[in-house]
Order: structure tokens, then sequence, then C-alpha cells
């Protein structure tokens, strides 16, 4: 590699062009030590409101995708003589907390977690290892209509360049799992794990009720 950057336009959902984007990467840069997955979505809505096409969205970006990207690299990285790891971005927490109005949202992070879980089973003695990296809620546009409600939580908003410097933590310190927050979200993460109905007690019954007060526009 001469140290430049390429651009390159990939579908997530589109196996054959994930695998030209391999091949190219690997033909410019001559290695890779890491693929970041940032593509997710993440509607929120009552249950009854989530349409067909929201669900069938959720399952071809946000479980479909991590598993592509995956096929797309994973031979290339095998290859190498140095360590590899795909980092695939999941939503806050361990992916296995599945908050109110965010259920069909929560099945997809729930199964990018144990997928991330059983590749890495699969690939134990290996060079190569994946990631699942939990953010915390961030300061973004996007994440906007929610910031009262974490405020009123108790949560406190990173910001993106914060998201960054841990992706890269995660990275070198080669996690296969990592989840951001303060106290308050490791603390429903541990306690969920443990007893949900514990975790609803501390936290996760508040957070929807907080939803519900707020009025809050659901996001498409």
């Amino acid at each position: 590699s001469d140290g430049s950057a390429i651009y390159v336009r990939a579908d997530v959902t589109d196996p054959a062009r994930l695998e030209k984007l391999a091949v190219t990467a690997f033909e410019h840069l001559g290695r890779i030590d890491t693929v970041v997955n940032l593509a997710g979505i993440s509607p929120r809505k009552p249950i009854e409101d989530y349409t067909l096409s929201d669900v069938d969205d959720l399952l071809a970006i946000n479980v479909k995708g991590p598993i592509f990207v995956t096929q797309a690299f994973l031979p290339g990285l095998r290859k190498q003589a140095s360590d590899g790891v795909i980092v695939h971005i999941g939503g806050a927490m361990d992916g296995r907390v599945a908050l109110p109005f965010m259920s069909a949202y929560a099945a997809t992070r729930g199964a990018l977690a144990s997928y991330v879980q059983g590749a890495n089973r699969e690939l134990e003695g290996t060079n190569v290892s994946l990631s699942f990296f939990g953010p915390a809620p961030s300061n973004t546009e996007s994440e906007s209509p929610f910031f009262d409600m974490w405020k009123k939580m108790g949560v406190d908003l990173c910001e993106p360049d914060e998201v960054a410097r841990d992706i890269l933590a995660t990275i070198r310190q080669r996690r296969k799992e990592h989840v951001m927050g303060g106290a308050l979200l490791k603390m429903m993460t541990l306690m969920n794990a443990i007893s949900p109905s514990a975790a609803d007690a501390i936290g996760l019954r508040k957070f929807g009720k907080l939803i519900n007060s707020l009025k809050i526009n659901w996001l498409p």
C-alpha cells in the first residue's frame, strides 16, 4: 500500500458487492488488520407499528449484513500471517438488553451478539476474531429526539470521537465484546444477564414510561 485511502461503494445486503469490496481492499492495501461494520438501522416504535418493510429492512441490514461482511473478508484475513479483527457495531449495551419500544430492533441486536459469540467459538485458535461493540448513546443528530429521555434516565451522552477512541481500543486489545456507557448502563447490562425483572426495577421499566410521557415522534 502507498498509504492512500480509496472510496468504494458497497451494500451490506448484497454479498456479491461485498466480495468485490473485499477484493479491492486487499488489492489496494496488501493486508487488512481491521474491518469495522458500522451499517445498522434502529426504528423505534410500539410493537404493533412495526411494518413488514421495517422488519425486512432490520433483518437485511442488522442481521444478514454482518454475516455477509464477515463472509466476504474472512477468507482473506485467514490467509494472512498477521492477526485480523472484524468489529460489528451493535446497539447500546450488550445486544441482549431488549428495551421497550425497540422490540423488533432489539431482536436483531440479540441475533448479532449471538452470531459474534458463535463465530468466535468457531474461530478459536485462528488469527481472526469478531467483536461486538455496544456504543453509548451519542451526541448525534439521529439521537437528538431522545436527548431529554437520556437526561431524565441519568445517562450522559458521549461525543462521537469518544466512540471512535473506544472502537480503536477494542481493536488494539482484541476485545470480543465491549460495552460503552456509565455506571447505570453497565449495571443494567449486568443485572439483565442475571435477572431481567431486577433490571426492570432499576431502570428499564422507567425507560418505557419516559418514552410515552415525552411523546417522542417514532423514528422511521
